[in-house]
């Protein structure tokens, strides 16, 4: 079992050294000054091996070492989305030989500082920021991350001039769900969308009247549909799903459902076997952002990938770029990729 408690002391005492012969063999102190031998050099690595002893990461900072620790924070990591990126995020960084801090901002913007705060003080090389369903908190985040020397946002642009970015092509997204329908014959696509006014909605939203314009096809309003914010799978009413539905296909004539989650697709698909409405033949369903879920409800969901593992990759290299040297800040943009299933 590793002990945290073991000191450089009890090392020296052990390898019959003095302290400061451990510290430059494992920090890298003393400047050259302090002579030890190859053979000595490799019993005070086993021996701190042995007993478990980890380093003082800023004991390591003020040697000038870097500290070998990439922070990664999210509003939370509770959701699918989230928990993907940092699976990703922990694989890359390992590969790369850095350790991820993973830290959570919460739903109150007045925690940030704070963490922010802790970051800097121990040292971290940089930091990741999922900018992804917390936009209320980026004006605070932009604010705070004047401290920190090397930000990278993933997902969501923070629209940051000292922070890069690599950001899900969400209005290319949207285009290339309209072409797809339009290629299947829908001719009147309905989008739902929870809100209007998030930087995400708003770019699914462009793309969704730009893939129109780029085929000749009519537009109106009536096909950008307003709802589902707070709604979940395992508590919103039978009900509201069933209403929902009538007013996209009864009152608005889709022949089409283009929606921004692929858990509001699983809630409507439950909908529409409950009112016998085959799916594809009389109504096409595609979702966004290719959960587990999509690939494995009946019938598999067609949907919109992030490419989370490129973003992540795109991310880990601008950011250990960064802190390798100094560069200007740069935004990456990652076109998602549409996966035909069965429900378009």
């Amino acid at each position: 079992m590793i002990s945290k408690s073991v000191r450089m002391v009890d090392i020296a005492k052990k390898a019959n050294v003095s302290r400061m012969a451990v510290s430059a063999v494992l920090q890298g102190t003393g400047k050259g000054l302090i002579r030890v031998s190859d053979e000595k050099r490799s019993e005070i690595e086993r021996i701190a091996r042995e007993l478990g002893y980890q380093p003082n990461r800023a004991a390591q900072q003020l040697a000038g070492k870097k500290s070998g620790v990439i922070a990664v924070m999210a509003g939370t990591w509770f959701y699918p989305v989230e928990l993907r990126i940092f699976s990703w995020l922990q694989q890359t960084a390992n590969e790369r030989g850095y350790r991820m801090m993973a830290v959570q901002s919460d739903s109150d913007i007045a925690p940030i500082k704070d963490v922010l705060g802790e970051l800097q003080g121990r040292g971290i090389e940089g930091l990741l920021y999922v900018a992804f369903n917390n936009e209320h908190q980026w004006p605070e985040v932009r604010r705070l991350i004047r401290g920190i020397p090397h930000v990278v946002s993933l997902i969501g642009d923070l629209e940051d001039e000292r922070a890069s970015g690599v950001v899900s092509d969400i209005h290319e997204g949207a285009v290339m769900a309209v072409q797809h329908l339009a290629k299947r014959g829908r001719k009147k696509i309905v989008m739902i969308t929870e809100t209007l006014n998030s930087q995400k909605d708003r770019k699914r939203i462009e793309g969704f009247r730009k893939g129109h314009r780029n085929l000749g096809l009519s537009f109106t309003e009536d096909q950008v549909c307003k709802a589902t914010q707070g709604w979940e799978l395992d508590s919103t009413p039978e009900r509201e799903w069933d209403e929902l539905l009538e007013e996209i296909i009864f009152r608005r004539n889709a022949d089409a459902i283009f929606v921004d989650s692929d858990y509001t697709a699983v809630g409507l698909l439950k909908a529409l076997r409950r009112k016998k409405i085959d799916v594809p033949e009389d109504v096409s369903v595609l979702g966004w952002g290719n959960e587990s879920i999509a690939q494995m409800y009946d019938p598999p969901i067609s949907t919109v990938s992030y490419q989370v593992d490129r973003i992540v990759n795109a991310a880990m290299d601008i950011l250990l770029e960064r802190v390798g040297q100094e560069s200007e800040s740069t935004t990456i943009h990652i076109k998602p990729k549409l996966i035909v299933r069965e429900t378009t």
